[in-house]
């Protein structure tokens, strides 16, 4: 804008052009640094099924032991091998052919947890409480003074005097509700296509989800490992699952399909790159646009750019947004740029090879040696 209203004034019959390699570089960069985010560092290509088997309806790390040793004992009775299953379940096959020796009992007892193992402590103190409580109200005969014999408020003593008490808690076995409960069928569908967290909050946000991203990013980092190279078929109550072996491409190879054709990317085929545009419809829809935006530069038609500057506001990407706004802002030069010839290539070139010349000799040497060395790389 400096240089702008510079010439404006002075003199205002000049003729300003923008540059339409920093035009060009300006957009690829914002396009860049838009894909760095949109795509993860290796992109799947295809996938293949190279296996299919039956395993338990229900495979979870976070099971507890018990509906573990459940599980693969269903399964091996279904006929299904033990170390496969074991494996599935993460059970040792050591432990599994320990704990099926022992008897019931012995087994209820292994499999306690310490969760279980304190609320049973806890149990047990509130059923002694009780117990004097009672006793103590037989003797006394007085609320009052049994709840200040006992430190406990007179509510808390009826409730224990009541021969229907319950010692377990009521809410004992029942899972709180979660604020992400109504949109997990769409989570647990977006981390089996290997979506971002980024992509997954986008998208429940638009249908009304109004939590935290934390709250995203713990549920898709441990349901993530459910869906990681498999996805599941109900079939009663057993899943086939079909392992998948992917084909991926790096990140780093398709960013250079915003500056070079796909023949002169290495490792790169028109093959490899529309099955990535059929999986990734954004990435396609910004190496057209910059495609586009090139060849609006070489036809020298300005009404087309009217028309691309809508059709890239029409994304909501803020980074092309913000290009677009830049361009705005002195859209007369970029104007001049389609319809002109004139370039300050020639200027640029003798710049950057002053540049180089500094670097080269940077902090050893003065301002004459500097002069010499530019004046004669003229000759």
């Amino acid at each position: 804008m400096t240089y702008k209203n510079v010439i404006t004034k002075n003199p205002p019959s000049a003729i300003q052009i923008s540059d339409r390699f920093h035009i060009l570089k300006n957009l690829t960069s914002y396009c860049k640094d838009y894909l760095s985010k949109y795509l993860k560092t290796r992109v799947i290509v295809d996938e293949l099924v190279i296996e299919t088997k039956k395993i338990p309806l229900v495979i979870n790390k976070n099971l507890t032991l018990r509906q573990k040793f459940n599980g693969v004992s269903k399964a091996i009775e279904e006929g299904l091998k033990k170390s496969t299953v074991c494996k599935e379940y993460h059970i040792d096959i050591r432990v599994f052919n320990k704990l099926s020796k022992f008897t019931p009992l012995e087994r209820n007892y292994y499999f306690k947890s310490k969760k279980d193992s304190k609320l049973d402590s806890n149990r047990l103190k509130k059923v002694q409480l009780v117990s004097e409580v009672r006793a103590s109200y037989k003797k006394i005969g007085s609320m009052r003074k049994v709840a200040k014999l006992f430190n406990i408020s007179r509510e808390t003593v009826k409730r224990y005097l009541d021969i229907e008490f319950s010692f377990v808690h009521g809410n004992k076995g029942i899972k709180k509700k979660s604020i992400l409960d109504p949109y997990k069928e769409i989570i647990d569908q977006e981390i089996a296509l290997g979506r971002t967290t980024k992509v997954i909050e986008q998208k429940i946000r638009a249908n009304g989800f109004t939590g935290s991203s934390s709250t995203i990013r713990k549920y898709r980092a441990n349901k993530k490992k459910l869906f990681e190279n498999k996805y599941y078929k109900k079939n009663g109550n057993v899943i086939e699952t079909n392992t998948k072996k992917a084909e991926y491409v790096e990140r780093r190879k398709l960013i250079k399909l915003l500056f070079k054709k796909v023949d002169k990317v290495k490792g790169l085929t028109e093959e490899i790159v529309e099955k990535i545009y059929n999986r990734e419809p954004c990435f396609k829809r910004i190496i057209k646009l910059v495609e586009s935006f090139r060849a609006i530069l070489k036809s020298k038609k300005v009404e087309k750019l009217y028309k691309w500057i809508y059709e890239a506001n029409e994304l909501g990407i803020n980074e092309i947004n913000s290009f677009i706004n830049g361009i705005t802002r002195d859209l007369k030069a970029v104007e001049n740029a389609i319809r002109y010839d004139y370039n300050n290539g020639l200027a640029e070139g003798k710049i950057n090879k002053v540049k180089v010349t500094k670097r080269i000799m940077y902090g050893r040497c003065d301002f004459e040696l500097l002069k010499k060395k530019s004046i004669r790389l003229e000759f």
